[in-house]
């Protein structure tokens, strides 16, 4: 039984007793996973001292799905290496 779209298809591990049982279970979980932010990590070959958590960004060269969605920044981590590189890592999380 699928609910929803095939695209994406997760299979529930818990075996139930009937079908409206499973549709049930289908439908919290498909629920669950609507309400819980999606989230990309990035490293930047070239540092943005200017990122930090809370900011809302757009992002480029992905898949279109994910292009078009607005990033909040969940996490922010600046490095500095011993040849002078400077690199930025991201948490990128869904933005409300």
């Amino acid at each position: 039984m699928t609910v929803g779209e095939n695209q994406g298809v997760k299979r529930l591990r818990k075996t139930c007793a009937s079908e409206a049982e499973a549709k049930q279970a289908a439908i919290a979980e498909r629920d669950r996973l609507k309400r819980t932010p999606a989230s990309l990590d990035l490293t930047l070959a070239l540092g943005r001292p200017d990122a930090c958590p809370e900011q809302r960004v757009k992002i480029s060269g992905f898949k279109p799905e994910i292009d078009a969605i607005t990033w909040l920044i969940a996490e922010v981590s600046h490095r500095l290496d011993s040849n002078g590189g400077f690199t930025t890592d991201l948490r990128l999380e869904t933005a409300p």
